[in-house]
């Protein structure tokens, strides 16, 4: 009886090990099919990346029944087996969020307000997995499956590390989406007063530019034309982009903003049309941001992160800036940033109004 007993103990533990490999090996082969996405449309590239976290959440799942086993101590799993276990499936995990951000990198504009449902919604997805993993990895560091090696307690406590990671990138791509989600542009906006809205979001930094003892020089035309957007997506790019300014200047330096009327005249099918827009300059008295680090400055943190920057000199907040960014695109407008090393940085905005 023990003798049969331990005989279907070891056959279950193979079996469950052969689908954890072969998990793995599915999640190893995504590698060769991201050089395919690239040449989808923007829907398919998405609608793969979802088969993919599926196949990792599958394999998370195995994952977390043979640590579950292993506590339980069923199946006779040694806690050298469950440690590796979890080392790999936390790098997986790690690996589908990057390649969430690779994906995100392809998309056109256009296609900016879908993806940003979507990449909240696989944020929410990796949640589950990386919560249970997060678990299991405190379980096995007090020790109350047995004394740890050294070696086991360092790979734990690098999956601890990649999990509170994860934690926080999930967190700010959920943030940051529902903020995006509560003032996208839908339907008929009443026009806003831009002076008032202007002046709300500076009131909001004077505390803090008193501590740090800047100048604050204000330059906001009287005779702007009321913009059709929702107060919040001005008071918002204003916020983010004077907050930035503010943070990264040094002490007793010098922060502007500058808010004028303009028209552009666009030539299309032989005819001439005008259309005046709202330009807003937020400079700043910073250390710049060199100029092999402009490109990314718009990017979301998690991608700029996924190509290794790091964070970026001259920007306090990635994610401010990227929100900024993606709320000025949402409302037919322009962003972009004009920088010299050691010199501060100008931050200019379009936005549409009415004439």
């Amino acid at each position: 009886g023990e003798a049969a007993r331990l005989e279907q103990s070891l056959r279950e533990q193979q079996a469950l090990r052969q689908q954890l490999d072969t998990q793995a090996q599915l999640l190893n082969d995504t590698s060769a099919e991201l050089n395919t996405l690239r040449d989808q449309p923007a829907v398919e590239r998405i609608y793969a990346l979802e088969e993919e976290v599926e196949a990792l959440r599958e394999a998370l799942q195995q994952a977390e029944e043979a640590m579950a086993m292993a506590s339980a101590g069923e199946a006779g799993l040694s806690t050298d087996w469950v440690v590796m276990a979890i080392t790999r499936y936390s790098a997986e995990l790690e690996e589908a969020q990057r390649r969430i951000a690779l994906l995100e990198a392809q998309l056109d504009g256009s296609d900016e307000v879908e993806l940003n449902d979507m990449v909240s919604n696989l944020s929410e997805e990796l949640r589950r997995p990386m919560t249970a993993i997060a678990g299991y990895t405190d379980i096995l560091l007090s020790e109350s499956m047995g004394i740890l090696t050294n070696n086991q307690r360092a790979l734990l406590e690098k999956v601890q590390s990649g999990t509170t990671r994860m934690e926080q990138l999930l967190n700010s791509s959920i943030t940051q989406s529902q903020q995006i989600v509560q003032i996208r542009p839908s339907g008929v906006v009443q026009p806003i007063n831009v002076t008032e809205t202007l002046e709300t979001a500076v009131n909001e930094l004077l505390v803090l530019v008193r501590e740090k003892q800047l100048t604050l020089d204000l330059d906001i035309e009287p005779t702007i034309p009321p913009l059709p957007v929702q107060r919040d997506v001005l008071y918002r790019i204003t916020l983010d982009l004077l907050g930035n300014a503010v943070n990264v200047s040094a002490q007793n330096g010098r922060v502007q903003l500058i808010a004028t009327a303009g028209e552009l005249t666009n030539q299309e099918n032989e005819g001439l049309s005008e259309f005046g827009f709202l330009q807003l300059v937020i400079t700043d008295s910073g250390a710049g941001i060199p100029a092999e680090m402009r490109p990314y400055v718009f990017d979301t943190p998690s991608r700029t992160n996924g190509k290794g920057h790091g964070g970026i000199q001259g920007v306090d907040d990635p994610s401010r800036i990227s929100r900024a960014y993606t709320l000025a695109r949402l409302n037919g407008g322009r962003i972009w940033v004009e920088s010299e090393e050691g010199h501060g940085s100008q931050f200019y905005v379009l936005l549409p109004v009415l004439t």
